[in-house]
């Protein structure tokens, strides 16, 4: 990112996030960081994936007891938005010969996770991860097995081999109550991270996640 791109990207959008404490995640093709959500000049290619929503595309009020009316969700306008209520972007087409990823297909990938409203703090990043001195193998799962959260099943549909799509998580397609569902952070403090959102009884938190998703391998179901 150019450094006038990083300069207008802190003085806009998500004005709640520092974009010093959100680290590059370090792809082999460009570094994505929370702060771009903001604006930041990010290559974008069309991709067929979750259906986008077709009606007005009001976004739903997010409960939070202590606030009367609740709070009403942030729609990001370089955001594909779902029926579901989730937003995706393609960052990276992947393989332009390969095969889409359809449900009952083996997808391997790597992933990353930030808490955008708990001022930007990663839950999983392969910086925390080097910091831990912990190594961690590709996540693994067949599509629509209900073994992920529904965020990254449903956003994964449509991408190819090599792909890089970010993703806005709301709370309803992220994690389960019982956190049982994948991916989970790999160190204590990003467990720490993501558990200060998720436990927070406050009624004022919003729970909304980023999570970056790269798709390393796309296996055929086979019949």
């Amino acid at each position: 990112l150019s450094s006038s791109s990083s300069s207008s990207s802190r003085s806009s959008g998500l004005a709640s996030v520092s974009p010093r404490r959100v680290p590059p995640w370090s792809s082999r093709r460009c570094s994505i960081t929370l702060w771009s959500l903001a604006g930041g000049c990010l290559p974008y290619w069309p991709l067929a994936g979750p259906a986008p929503a077709t009606a007005k595309e009001d976004m739903k009020i997010e409960y939070q007891p202590r606030l009367k009316e609740g709070k009403r969700r942030k729609r990001f306008s370089d955001f594909t938005l779902t029926e579901s209520g989730l937003q995706y972007k393609d960052v990276d087409a992947g393989r332009t010969q390969g095969r889409q990823v359809i449900a009952g297909d083996t997808v391997v990938l790597t992933w990353e996770g930030y808490t955008i409203n708990y001022f930007g703090r990663p839950f999983e990043t392969r910086t925390l991860q080097e910091q831990a001195k912990v190594q961690v193998d590709p996540i693994r799962f067949k599509v629509g097995d209900g073994t992920v959260i529904p965020a990254i099943d449903e956003a994964v549909r449509g991408m190819r081999e090599e792909g890089i799509r970010q993703l806005i998580v709301p709370v309803e397609l992220g994690y389960d109550e019982a956190k049982k569902l994948l991916p989970r952070p790999s160190t204590f403090s990003g467990q720490r991270a993501l558990d200060f959102v998720l436990d927070n009884k406050g009624g004022l938190m919003d729970k909304t996640l980023l999570i970056n998703i790269d798709v390393k391998r796309v296996y055929q179901n086979q019949k």
